[in-house]
């Protein structure tokens, strides 16, 4: 039961992933098209890690998709971070 909710969660990650890859990518703000690209590759590790973690053969591999799996978010969010910062004011600056 817990591997069947897993491989939901890891799905709809994927199709929220590629949602906001299409928002970022469409829009004129600074950094959209790395920060899209950064979500693209977030979905297709998810999908990895999901195949990894259901084929037997290939459970030695998951825990280096999951590192890079993690590595990736973090650029991704650094990158937003780094938009949301650039793009809008600060309050008493």
């Amino acid at each position: 039961m817990l591997l069947l909710i897993d491989n939901i969660l890891s799905v709809w990650l994927a199709l929220v992933c590629w949602w906001l890859a299409h928002q970022n990518a469409s829009g004129n703000e600074p950094l959209g098209r790395w920060i899209a690209t950064g979500y693209g590759v977030l979905a297709l590790l998810v999908m990895w890690n999901a195949l990894f973690r259901n084929v037997a053969g290939l459970g030695g591999y998951l825990p280096y998709s999951l590192l890079l799996s993690r590595a990736v978010l973090s650029v991704v969010l650094s990158l937003v971070a780094y938009r949301l910062y650039a793009l809008y004011e600060r309050p008493g600056a």
